[in-house]
């Protein structure tokens, strides 16, 4: 846990820096030094999880078998590009840190109304270090992530093409073309009931939606409802971490009112969606996995809505509550693994 430390008081200084009067004129280079710290940490570490041992294994299948290797293309491509760098699996990894987390942290400085508040939480929820393992997921999700802007400007097209682009990495992907249906209409009360009662249904009925999930991502080894990944529920803090964006977002609506724009549409609906698939998989840690592509939006969605809170000091005090409750939870998560917890770097193994 050391190195976790060490980096978060580099990073704090760095992002505490970035808003002083006097380094005002260095603040992109504070922003780029705080991503280039969260690639470097994320692609040199090693054994964060079991996924990492396997894709080490498919590195030296698709070196043999190339695009006939059932891999992924993106993964093949990045492979060739490994081989050429750099023949070693760690190679790849690193690789995957840049296109991840680099293409994440870059979303999140463009889009987020407050970038130190939203790369904090990146952090504290569990999703930097996700992508320690879940390396072609997250790549899909960086992607997605980035593409949101069609949403914005309801590009069916484009953001079509860019789900395609998403499946190169992680087939999963295609989940996301009819979810710009959802994600682009307005959030009313008979759409939240809507979700909560689908919520419930398929939370009382995930076989099927178990099904629907291992076909998509055609993972016979994993996708066993016998499985570890398969059979085991998930942690009741975990579901109520991934709720409480959405919780958020209807008191300010309800209680406070909210400023209409195309931005918080989106990002609110993906909340919505968030928590919906939290309480549909609750019986399965595979099929919430889904939910990955929806969490990532609540970085975003945090900021705008502390930032419509007038009062300052409610504002100070809300912002802080959540990131201590965020940040207990990822020392929850981290160190529930010891492959996670005992931070190895690449060079040790």
């Amino acid at each position: 846990m050391a190195t976790y430390y060490m980096m978060f008081l580099i990073i704090s200084i760095l992002l505490f820096l970035g808003r002083t009067e006097q380094f005002q004129q260095f603040r992109k280079m504070n922003y780029f030094l705080v991503g280039a710290i969260l690639m470097l940490v994320s692609g040199l570490r090693y054994t964060p999880g079991g996924d990492y041992l396997t894709y080490s294994i498919e590195y030296e299948q698709a070196k043999t078998s190339g695009f006939f290797s059932g891999i992924p293309i993106a993964s093949v491509l990045i492979t060739n590009l490994s081989q050429i760098i750099y023949d070693d699996y760690a190679t790849w990894f690193f690789i995957y840190a840049l296109i991840t987390v680099g293409g994440i942290s870059y979303t999140l400085y463009k889009r987020s109304i407050n970038f130190e508040y939203s790369i904090l939480l990146f952090i504290f929820m569990g999703m930097w270090h996700e992508s320690f393992n879940a390396v072609k997921q997250y790549a899909a999700i960086a992607v997605l992530f980035w593409a949101q802007q069609f949403l914005f400007t309801k590009n069916l097209k484009k953001w079509a093409l860019s789900c395609l682009g998403a499946m190169c990495f992680h087939p999963t992907a295609v989940l996301m073309v009819p979810v710009y249906f959802l994600a682009t209409t307005k959030i009313n009360v008979k759409k939240v009931i809507a979700y909560a009662f689908i919520a419930i249904v398929l939370a009382m009925s995930y076989e099927y939606l178990f099904d629907v999930a291992s076909f998509l991502k055609a993972d016979t080894a994993t996708t066993s409802l016998d499985s570890d990944v398969g059979s085991r529920s998930v942690n009741l803090l975990r579901i109520f971490v991934n709720c409480v964006p959405a919780v958020f977002y209807l008191l300010m609506s309800v209680f406070h009112g909210l400023k209409k724009s195309s931005e918080l549409t989106i990002w609110a609906n993906f909340s919505l969606l968030n928590a919906m698939v939290f309480i549909a998989g609750s019986q399965s840690v595979y099929v919430t996995r889904f939910a990955l592509y929806t969490a990532i939006f609540a970085t975003l969605l945090y900021p705008y809505l502390l930032s419509e809170i007038r009062d300052r000091k409610i504002r100070f005090i809300v912002g802080i509550i959540i990131l201590i409750m965020y940040f207990i939870f990822w020392n929850v998560d981290v160190t529930k693994n010891d492959l996670t917890s005992n931070f190895q770097w690449i060079f040790d193994r």
